[in-house]
């Protein structure tokens, strides 16, 4: 680990502001720091750069977790949209359970097994439909 933080100002006084600014880039569910500018370097030491955010970056605001921790507008947008088609293939299934076999049957589903036509192939699992 680096030494202690220092003032912007001692990181190289000659350097543009952004780039006496420590910055970095962390991936993946260990939020391993990936990429560190010269200023993250200096701040966090080479050593940082490979290993997981919260074992090096030990300057941070206590904020910091909840922020690397935080669901991405992708990931939430995934979620939600997930959540609705489970919710649908829920409706679905129910209203051609509420059908006898001969109706089914009319639609081209199998008596049996009629749920996994419907809907095998959206990759949901039986625990997420019940």
């Amino acid at each position: 680990m680096g030494e202690p933080s220092r003032p912007f100002d001692e990181r190289g006084p000659d350097l543009a502001a952004f780039e006496r600014r420590p910055a970095g880039f962390a991936s993946g569910p260990g939020h391993v720091v990936v990429y560190g500018n010269p200023a993250f370097r200096s701040m966090f030491g080479d050593g940082a750069v490979g290993l997981p955010a919260r074992e090096t970056m030990l300057d941070l605001p206590a904020e910091a977790p909840a922020w690397l921790d935080a669901r991405s507008p992708e990931e939430l947008r995934a979620g939600m949209m997930r959540k609705a088609m489970i919710e649908q293939v829920k409706a679905s299934r129910a209203y051609f359970a509420a059908t006898t076999p001969e109706q089914r049957a009319a639609r081209g589903l199998p008596e049996v097994g009629w749920e996994e036509q419907l809907h095998g192939h959206l990759g949901l699992s039986e625990d997420e439909l019940r």
